[in-house]
């Protein structure tokens, strides 16, 4: 089987899960991939999505 084949095989399969199902498959997945990361890289990645939180929050309190 191609990697295009395999690629498409999964998007199928993900496709054929439930919201829920689908959410916790992208939460481990993400959480294995940070896990996988050297650790500089994961400790840059954390500042930058601390960064990213406070300006959300930031901007949600603001009214306009």
């Amino acid at each position: 089987m191609s990697p295009e084949e395999t690629r498409k095989n999964q998007i199928r399969k993900f496709m054929k899960l439930t919201p829920m199902d689908r959410l916790s498959w992208c939460l481990n997945t993400g959480h294995e991939i940070l896990s996988l990361l050297p650790e500089a890289k994961r400790k840059k990645y954390l500042e930058f999505r601390k960064v990213a939180r406070r300006s959300e929050t930031n901007s949600l309190g603001r009214s306009s």
